[in-house]
């Protein structure tokens, strides 16, 4: 039975750049299997045989459509869409992917626009810099760390995949991913969350948190009259109740703090400037304070249901022995919250649901 195996293994084997024979290629498959079969082999073991002869013929295949990928890219910034100005063609690149490792090569050159000398084909192909991990390895690492810590992982993603990925390369992926999760999300919101809610729900209802308004009225009052004194208590109640009993409760609070402003002489230049500044904030929100008919409506006026869902994280991120620095913490934070809200897809291409 060896020696037959050893003969169809000779005739799948074709030219180094060619594809596999895939009709040689499932007669060495089936004498694999014949051969583990009269041994009394397991269903668990046969799996792992056939899963492993798969990643064999997958592999060149793999590495012929990523080079066609590569041979057809434009030579073109994919960040400005400027011409590149080729310095080189043909540099080799491995890559670690679900079948094993493969070659590819592919062109770079310089962006005089935006000043960097960049791959197009590994933009594409969605390679990233000084990473070996394909997308996919960079996907099941991301996930694999999100669930356990990465000291833990490697034994069960070798089980669940049969890639033997170190720990700290598991961390390392994940990281990256996070840290593109991070630009993601500072894209998304960069001038905050009301201009990502003005262009994703133009229809929603939006609110600021009453505990924030009330906040803002807290800050006026103890400029104007001190931290905790009775004047500061009772201005500052009198506009908190203006904002939840009144129909255009912020109109008022706005016209009183014009009319502070120009009537009274008295006031320093920090407190001319938190006045302002106060103005401004719910000159801003005024379309967002509507507290009285979000009451009368059921609506929630705080988002403490929002934050509740925070409390998932330290599932994850308060384990005993976790240990996290700020900049890391962050990262993950991020690529635990696109998982969660079905936005896995910003960074994984790949894993969007066709309809």
């Amino acid at each position: 039975m060896s020696d037959m195996v050893n003969n169809i293994a000779d005739n799948v084997k074709l030219a180094e750049t060619g594809l596999p024979n895939a009709n040689a290629w499932m007669d060495l498959l089936r004498a694999k299997v014949e051969s583990e079969a009269m041994n009394g082999s397991s269903m668990g073991a046969l799996e792992k045989l056939i899963e492993q002869s798969v990643k064999e013929l997958a592999r060149p295949i793999l590495r012929y459509g990523a080079q066609l990928v590569a041979d057809q890219q434009e030579m073109r910034c994919p960040h400005c869409e400027s011409e590149l100005l080729v310095e080189e063609h043909a540099r080799e690149r491995t890559v670690n992917t679900v079948f094993g490792e493969i070659e590819i090569k592919r062109s770079y050159g310089r962006c005089k626009r935006c000043n960097k000398r960049l791959y197009p084909a590994d933009h594409t192909l969605g390679l990233q810099v000084r990473s070996t991990a394909s997308p996919r390895v960079q996907e099941i690492s991301s996930l694999a760390v999100l669930r356990t810590p990465a000291g833990r992982a490697p034994a069960d993603v070798r089980r669940m995949t049969g890639l033997d990925i170190g720990p700290s390369t598991l961390h390392r992926e994940a990281r990256r991913q996070g840290d593109r999760a991070l630009c993601l999300r500072e894209a998304d919101g960069a001038v905050w969350i009301w201009n990502l809610a003005e262009n994703r729900f133009q229809d929603a209802t939006h609110r600021v948190d009453l505990w924030h308004a009330t906040q803002h009225i807290w800050a006026i009052a103890s400029g104007l009259y001190g931290n905790e004194t009775p004047e500061a208590r009772q201005w500052a109640h009198e506009r908190i109740s203006w904002l939840k009993r009144r129909q255009d409760g912020v109109l008022d609070v706005i016209n009183s703090l014009h009319e502070i402003r120009a009537s009274l002489d008295t006031l320093t230049r920090e407190q001319c400037e938190t006045i302002d500044g106060e103005i401004g904030y719910f000159d801003r929100h005024k379309n967002r304070m509507d507290y009285k008919n979000g009451k009368a409506l059921d609506q929630p006026l705080g988002s403490g249901a929002m934050e509740s869902t925070c409390a998932q994280y330290p599932c994850r991120f308060k384990r005993t022995g976790q240990f996290w620095s700020l900049d890391g913490d962050e990262a993950f934070l991020a690529l635990q919250t696109l998982h969660w809200n079905e936005r896995w897809h910003l960074l994984f291409p790949h894993d969007r649901k066709k309809e």
